[in-house]
């Protein structure tokens, strides 16, 4: 017999994988140790910000990273300037940025799209096969309020690959360039430290594939977070899955892996755990059910990347795993 709707606040009881053992972990076979997200698009607005967020890309490399195709979209322009040469403007000015990068190592490419910028940011990433989209955020500001609210959610409705938003803030002293003597390179690498944040809703199992692959790749610290705010009568069942999850990625090759249970809201849980140690990699996946409610970057990911210095990789739906 079907049971009644229950009332608000009352206890709901977790969907829990199966209990590990040989059949479970069958289903679950070791991960290809490969590059995760050999292109990378990066997204630049071609403000002086642009130029930060040039320095964090070097850390790119850790996640396999070996080419990189630089994007600006491009609004509607001068009615009564020439489109062509301001175009050409914006490649040069794109190649300029991209000759520190290909001193890092990478191979670069520059690309001036046109039209509404979400749009042309996925449209262009499936077009150069990008495996991973890098938008950059700045902490508390306008332009990040602005840039979070409609272009990266855009993007991120739009999206099937994996979306990484990188925590950058301007030098107010030097503002001479990526590689100038004055500058500092803040691109310490991606995927040692990571915190996967799990609300065991199907949009977090798809984001947990990108975790497994980080620890076959990597092999580095992983913890493994569940916030909640109902009864505690639910903490067994989130324990439970929260240790096969655990011994997916020690079979991956993970060095050390924890697990938590936390009480605060979702989002504070995040800040909080990503603030306890070094910044570290901040994996979630969108649209799930509860713990990122369905406008995650009007929730969650919008309170982590404006109160955390860490990096954020959000997993979309449809992404290809």
């Amino acid at each position: 017999m079907r049971r009644a709707r229950q009332p608000p606040m009352v206890t709901r009881r977790l969907r829990v994988p199966a209990p590990p053992g040989p059949r479970h972990l069958a289903s679950h076979p070791l991960v290809e140790i490969r590059p995760m997200f050999q292109r990378a698009l990066v997204a630049l607005d071609l403000t002086p910000a642009a130029e930060t967020v040039l320095r964090a890309l070097p850390a790119l490399r850790s996640l396999g990273t070996t080419e990189l195709v630089l994007v600006h979209v491009s609004g509607v322009g001068d009615p009564f300037g020439d489109p062509h040469t301001e175009r050409e403007m914006q490649v040069a000015r794109l190649r300029a940025l991209g000759a520190f990068l290909e001193r890092e190592g990478f191979q670069v490419r520059a690309e001036v799209g046109e039209g509404e910028p979400s749009a042309e940011i996925v449209r262009l990433a499936g077009e150069e096969g990008a495996s991973l989209v890098v938008l950059g955020s700045r902490s508390r500001s306008r332009v990040q309020e602005a840039f979070l609210g409609n272009v990266a959610m855009g993007v991120l409705r739009k999206a099937r690959t994996p979306v990484l938003l990188l925590h950058v803030d301007p030098d107010p002293v030097d503002a001479s360039g990526p590689d100038s003597p004055g500058s500092t390179v803040a691109s310490p690498p991606l995927g040692d430290h990571v915190l996967f944040a799990t609300d065991f809703s199907e949009a977090a199992d798809r984001a947990f594939i990108w975790v497994e692959r980080l620890a076959a790749l990597r092999r580095g610290r992983f913890h493994l977070l569940h916030a909640t705010s109902v009864a505690l009568e639910e903490v067994p069942d989130a324990e439970q899955a929260l240790a096969i999850l655990e011994e997916r990625l020690v079979r991956a090759g993970a060095k050390k892996v924890r697990t938590s249970v936390e009480r605060p809201t979702a989002a504070r849980a995040v800040v909080d755990a990503a603030a306890r140690d070094s910044p570290p990699l901040v994996v979630m996946g969108t649209h799930g059910r509860g713990f990122l409610g369905r406008t995650v970057l009007g929730s969650v990911a919008r309170a982590v990347a404006q109160e955390s210095r860490a990096p954020l990789l959000l997993v979309p739906p449809h992404s290809r795993g």
